[in-house]
């Protein structure tokens, strides 16, 4: 019985396909999606309304890609290392920027002087800062501009999951180097998503060590870390987190 189904199935299809020539136009195409559409509407079960309404969105799809245009799919041919080593250049030496010789006047330095500032005084709140200029070693060469992010694309680890380096934001995290918040809005980009809603749960403490508490909803759920944070940008931070370890995308 199943077997008579799938054959049925088939050569509906097969109907579906020769009636519709892929030499339709995008005019053509559109009443036969809108008849489909109508069709299922009546008749949710109607199978011949699916076959015709799946075949018409493919070749809507295929009609409107043309040579030259982006795909969607990216076609590079990453160059190797020795391709980035270019060699050296007549004009460039590894040592150019040691040795200079100290700047002594223009405008930069008459409003320090005015400010209180005298010659060989370090700078900064504790008066630690550094007084002499930090050698720089020019680069000479392209190598070693790649990254493991770049060459992987595939669910992070949590041991490749960053902590970052913003003093502000202490415990949000790197995702394949980028912010949480900003991961999970490409995310939804690609797959034109509605933009994440950041929603707040729970706002507790006393107003200098305020606690918050967020959660992100998304078409596929609403998504919520299992501790609070001290700061609102960081609360989003770590839901944004929590939604990608939700969908799959980074492990717990």
């Amino acid at each position: 019985m199943q077997l008579i189904v799938k054959l049925c199935q088939v050569l509906m299809l097969l109907c579906v396909c020769v009636c519709l020539q892929p030499t339709m136009g995008l005019g053509e195409l559109a009443l036969k999606r809108l008849e489909a559409s109508q069709r299922l509407q009546q008749n949710p079960l109607d199978l011949e309304a699916q076959q015709m309404l799946t075949f018409v969105e493919s070749q809507a799809s295929a009609a409107i890609v043309k040579p030259g245009q982006y795909t969607g799919r990216k076609q590079l041919n990453a160059l190797t290392p020795g391709d980035h080593k270019t060699g050296l250049q007549a004009w460039v030496k590894k040592d150019m920027f040691k040795g200079l010789a100290p700047v002594l006047s223009g405008f930069g330095i008459k409003v320090m002087k005015k400010m209180g500032w005298s010659e060989g005084q370090p700078l900064g709140k504790m008066g630690k800062g550094v007084t002499e200029p930090i050698p720089m070693s020019v680069k000479i060469d392209r190598a070693g501009l790649s990254t493991q992010q770049d060459k992987s694309q595939a669910i992070v680890p949590a041991s490749a999951i960053k902590a970052s380096s913003s003093t502000s934001d202490k415990s949000a995290h790197l995702v394949q180097g980028k912010h949480p918040v900003s991961a999970l809005q490409e995310i939804c980009a690609k797959k034109h998503w509605d933009p994440p809603h950041y929603e707040l749960v729970t706002s507790a403490g006393p107003s200098h060590n305020m606690n918050f508490l967020y959660k992100v909803v998304l078409p596929c759920g609403s998504f919520q870390p299992a501790v609070a944070s001290t700061n609102k940008k960081q609360a989003k931070a770590q839901a944004a987190l929590a939604c990608l370890q939700g969908i799959g995308l980074v492990e717990k």
